[in-house]
């Protein structure tokens, strides 16, 4: 159970750190709570001769401001249905799977520090949760993205 300080003292950190939305929302809220964030990865998404396959939040955590843990299971699965019905083969499906988690795992970070640790016009709050809201068939992956992925 937080103090009725501590909530007073994280309310007005709110408004110091967080963009306007979010600061008006904990100062609104009435049961806080706290959340750890961490910024958790595998290095592989299968295991155990393909005997065992990370998807979702298993695969890679991603923080709650990408909107996007729904997003990763669900398309991680097709791609892990896709591979097992034969549609694709192994080397496509970790390629599809582990981008994806790097790319959004590193956007989450990056504008997580944004958000948290600079002070930032309003368009930039907005250009950074269009940046989240961009369809799967548009990313474009950097090629850091795919580094290491031939040899699993």
């Amino acid at each position: 159970m937080i103090t009725w300080e501590a909530w007073e003292l994280l309310k007005a950190k709110a408004v110091d750190r967080l963009p306007p939305q979010m600061a008006e929302m904990a100062n609104k809220s009435t049961n806080p709570f706290v959340q750890a964030i961490t910024d958790v990865s595998s290095p592989k998404a299968v295991y155990m001769s393909d005997k065992v396959v990370l998807v979702g939040d298993a695969l890679a955590g991603f923080r709650p401001h990408t909107v996007a843990s729904t997003s990763q299971a669900a398309f991680d699965v097709m791609c892990l249905v896709d591979w097992l019905d034969g549609k694709t083969d192994r080397k496509e499906f970790i390629s599809s799977v582990m981008q994806y988690s790097r790319l959004i795992q590193s956007r989450g970070i990056y504008i997580g520090n944004r958000s948290q640790f600079e002070t930032l016009d309003i368009n930039d709050y907005i250009e950074d949760r269009n940046l989240m809201s961009t369809l799967r068939k548009d990313l474009v992956y950097p090629e850091w993205t795919k580094r290491g992925l031939d040899s699993m």
